[in-house]
């Protein structure tokens, strides 16, 4: 069992690190409307917590799958990987449509980002379950000879 690889807890240490990046970048870029009456309302604030689920959503499912395929060496290497990128380019692309390039569109980020996300986090977890099931196969067809 390699639950207590330095490899998982690596990626588990990074993904944290993106939970928490991403979590204070949405906050600063919607904290300044929540005082404001005139541009909030019940709505806007239970809006608000669903696109907040939304945007921290792929790393807990990361985390989540994290657990799942660190059974084999070798679909925790590809999960480590795309973990690694997922949460890099995400926190990049937000922190880029907030802070150095913002314009109108940039509140498009918030909600665009984790739909990628989640595309990437199919095809890392697609790619993880082939690389389980190919170890698998290797082992089941080798106490066959």
């Amino acid at each position: 069992m390699l639950r207590s690889s330095f490899t998982g807890k690596t990626t588990l240490i990074i993904l944290s690190i993106g939970l928490i990046a991403a979590t204070a970048l949405w906050l600063y870029s919607v904290i300044p409307q929540v005082g404001d009456e005139s541009v909030m309302s019940q709505t806007d604030t239970k809006f608000m917590v669903l696109m907040l689920l939304l945007a921290i959503s792929p790393y807990i499912a990361l985390i989540m799958f994290l657990w799942h395929f660190s059974h084999t060496r070798k679909s925790l290497l590809v999960l480590s990987i795309g973990a690694l990128l997922i949460a890099a380019f995400g926190v990049a692309a937000m922190a880029d449509s907030i802070y150095i390039d913002p314009d109108a569109q940039s509140a498009m980020a918030l909600f665009i980002v984790p739909v990628f996300q989640w595309i990437a986090l199919i095809l890392v977890v697609g790619i993880c379950k082939y690389v389980k099931n190919l170890g698998n196969t290797t082992i089941e067809s080798g106490n066959n000879k």
